[in-house]
């Protein structure tokens, strides 16, 4: 494991904040419904470290 954990929450939190502020302009229907994935894309990218 090349990488240590704070850069892999740094890219983490940077990625927190960017779908954050795509989140914003949707409406609560479509943050509802995507939500699951966005966690499992989450998790795919730690998975991938």
């Amino acid at each position: 494991m090349s990488v240590s954990f704070s850069q892999c929450y740094q890219v983490l939190i940077i990625f927190i904040k960017t779908v954050m502020s795509l989140v914003t302009d949707l409406n609560k229907e479509t943050i509802s419904r995507l939500r699951p994935q966005i966690i499992y894309l989450g998790f795919f990218i730690i998975y991938k470290y």
